[in-house]
């Protein structure tokens, strides 16, 4: 393996593990006040107490006879989203941002599920929801998907010097677009509504295979 290779591989491995190992802050607080003003049921930055943590954030609103009850926002290291049948139980989502679990409890349904008898949930889209290159290709055709309450689909991607090193698809419960680039790195996110509407394919292109193609025709060129 040349410099070239190495060079790139080192840097591909440094920008994932420290994509993957960064904690993350989280609002973190209980509350059974549904009140407009509570900060905990309707999350205000800079106000509304958070934590640091390392694995993801999560918003779960316990439903009793079709009414929210409480409100609880913290992190787990193993979150896992779960959705009220027929107005009871847990409405449990998960997100990977910084602050992401503030989806306000005056924006909920009422927990009587989407109609289809599979308890899922207030009938929120479907976003596909996969890590590239930790999980296969993140291939928009696989069955990775969640359904997303009060939230919008959401795709990311990173480069690093020209090459997409990262993709992620998920959901926001406030998904902000952005495309912008620090040293060589560029980061571009994107937002959207509708079922699955996140599907965006993205091309793996080696720099290094490329720049050898390239140098390849300059020689065959020149011959």
């Amino acid at each position: 393996m040349d410099v070239v290779m190495k060079t790139l591989v080192f840097a591909f491995l440094l920008t994932f593990v420290v994509e993957r190992s960064s904690a993350i802050e989280c609002y973190f607080c209980t509350t059974t006040s549904l009140e407009d003003s509570d900060n905990c049921a309707n999350p205000v930055a800079g106000t509304t107490a958070t934590a640091t943590c390392d694995g993801e954030c999560q918003t779960t609103f316990a439903y009793v006879s079709n009414a929210i009850s409480a409100v609880t926002r913290s992190c787990s290291a193993s979150c896992t989203e779960s959705n009220p049948v027929s107005g009871i139980g847990a409405d449990t989502d998960c997100c990977s941002t910084t602050n992401c679990n503030s989806e306000s409890a005056s924006s909920q349904g009422d927990g009587d599920g989407d109609g289809d008898g599979d308890g899922d949930g207030d009938g929120g889209d479907s976003c596909y929801f996969c890590t590239w290159p930790t999980e296969n290709n993140c291939n928009p055709v696989d069955d990775t998907t969640r359904t997303c309450s009060g939230s919008k689909c959401a795709k990311a991607a990173t480069y690093s010097e020209g090459d997409l090193i990262l993709v992620v698809r998920t959901c926001f419960p406030q998904c902000a677009e952005r495309d912008d680039t620090a040293a060589c790195t560029r980061t571009e996110i994107k937002c959207c509504e509708g079922d699955k509407c996140n599907n965006a394919v993205y091309s793996v292109v080696s720099f290094v295979a490329l720049f050898m193609s390239v140098t390849a025709a300059i020689y065959h060129t020149a011959l």
